[in-house]
């Protein structure tokens, strides 16, 4: 062998033998030889189009391996082949984990993937979606489905909400209008999100008319076509008067101011379309032969009532009446309700009218609670009872008086009095009398004192057909009474 072929194959061992030296500040070549095995994570999120609008711009993935290596990242076509875009990735021993960020730049709507690739080792890759941005479906709803055209109502407007989703179910921006039609009219107003959250439109019940329609959203967004939501129903109500009534509380008064029908209530009753409470303008108006003598505004459909003295100027006028009410709403038609009131010239006078009994009318019975006393007529008029033996009940006389025609048809003006007077002719012992009317449980009572003595008047209630009589003995007693008188008081109508 040469010397010039010795050196040359000394050199060739040495580079064989020894690993080549790094020059300073170069970076040592990662080994080639060993295998990765990487992780690749999911989408932080799906990716919308369009670019830019700020609305799922970009999606990160993790992405890790277990030995250092380098890692090529790609963008996968739908078709699994073709690649939209390509980056490296250092993943050095220091390292080993990192986050790829991918914006939905120059990328096509659809389903993608992502695949990484190791210097060594198998690929992975996770699915991509890429939403087009544009609305497929839209929905509306409405605060309100029944609203009232009169501004001042409680419920004037409504509030629409419309929400657009593209075909990843995910909301996304839009612009459009929402369009109402009730009653023969309509307004459009307009309603855009532009970073996909619910936006919000005001329907207003004045600018549509009285009735059923509906309400539905028309919008567009990222190029879209006009996509329309489902139609959602709207009422649209008036604020108005539905019906009125008047009505008195007596149709016949007689304003003499003696506590009989005096005076007449007057009431007013109001429907609304709204079932509550709202402004009106009406008047309650009571008349004669077309003139008007006293009248009443009203400014609300609450129940109302007033009271007339069925006067005209202080004046008691006789004749028939008419009271009309007359109302209406913010709204429709004005409605009216009338009736009747008589005036009529009278005052109640309270009349007397009284009768004197013989003893022997007056009492027509008696009961004995021994063997030994008894009652008896004595002569043409008195009636005589002796109580014989001793004890705390002897006997007792009773009696009846049919309550005279004139008292009991004065009833509807009053209640009317009775008054009976017991005449004693003679008395011993212990005797006690007492007076009611038929059926009740009280009355009057107390003892017998010789002479004409009553012990009032008693009510008859308004009711009373009969009033019954009692005197009662005890032992050793008697009673003689030659008269009773029964005395009545009741009112009756004068017109003088």
């Amino acid at each position: 062998m040469s010397r010039a072929s010795a050196v040359l194959l000394s050199f060739a061992l040495v580079a064989t033998a020894a690993p080549a030296l790094a020059v300073d500040g170069e970076e040592e070549p990662l080994p080639v030889d060993e295998t990765a095995t990487l992780i690749l994570g999911a989408p932080s999120t799906l990716l919308t189009l369009p670019d830019d609008d700020g609305v799922r711009d970009e999606a990160t993935l993790a992405l890790s391996s277990d030995v250092a290596t380098d890692v090529t990242v790609d963008v996968l076509a739908a078709d699994g082949i073709g690649i939209l875009r390509t980056q490296s990735v250092a993943l050095p021993a220091d390292a080993l984990s990192t986050s790829i960020a991918v914006p939905v730049t120059d990328l096509p709507a659809g389903t993608l993937s992502v695949r990484a690739t190791p210097a060594v080792g198998d690929p992975v890759s996770v699915a991509l979606t890429v939403g087009s941005g544009r609305p497929a479906s839209v929905a509306l709803s409405l605060g309100a489905s029944s609203i009232f055209s009169w501004s001042g109502s409680g419920r004037p407007k409504t509030t629409a909400t419309v929400v657009a989703v593209d075909e990843t179910a995910l909301a996304v921006p839009f612009t459009g209008s929402v369009v109402a039609s009730v009653g023969g009219k309509t307004q459009t107003v307009s309603v855009a999100s532009s970073t996909g959250s619910a936006a919000t439109a005001t329907v207003t019940g004045s600018k549509l008319a009285a009735g059923s329609g509906s309400a539905r959203a028309l919008v567009t967004g990222a190029g879209s076509d006009v996509v329309a939501s489902a139609a959602v129903p709207l009422t649209v109500r008036t604020t108005a008067v539905t019906a009125t009534k008047v009505s008195v509380s007596l149709a016949t008064i007689y304003p003499s101011k003696d506590g009989y029908k005096d005076a007449t209530k007057i009431a007013v009753r109001t429907s609304t379309t709204t079932g509550a409470t709202i402004p009106v303008t009406g008047s309650v108006k009571v008349s004669r032969d077309g003139k008007t003598v006293t009248s009443w505004k009203l400014t609300s459909s609450k129940t109302w009532s007033a009271t007339w003295a069925g006067t005209v100027s202080g004046r008691l006028v006789p004749g028939t009446y008419t009271v009309t009410v007359a109302v209406k709403g913010p709204e429709g038609g004005t409605k009216t309700s009338s009736t009747k009131v008589v005036v009529k010239k009278g005052k109640l006078v309270t009349k007397t009218t009284s009768t004197w009994y013989s003893a022997q009318r007056a009492f027509d019975d008696w009961i004995a609670f021994d063997s030994r006393s008894r009652c008896a007529e004595v002569g043409s008029s008195s009636f005589r009872c002796v109580g014989a033996t001793e004890g705390f009940l002897s006997v007792a006389a009773v009696g009846t008086f049919g309550v005279p025609a004139a008292v009991r048809n004065s009833y509807k003006y009053g209640d009317g009095t009775v008054r009976v007077v017991l005449s004693t002719t003679d008395l011993a012992g212990t005797v006690a009398w007492g007076y009611n009317r038929t059926g009740a449980e009280t009355g009057k009572s107390d003892l017998v004192v010789k002479g004409d003595r009553s012990l009032g008047r008693l009510s008859l209630k308004g009711s009373a057909r009969s009033i019954d009589l009692a005197v009662v003995l005890a032992g050793k007693s008697r009673f003689t009474s030659d008269k009773v008188k029964i005395e009545y008081t009741y009112k009756v109508m004068s017109t003088s």
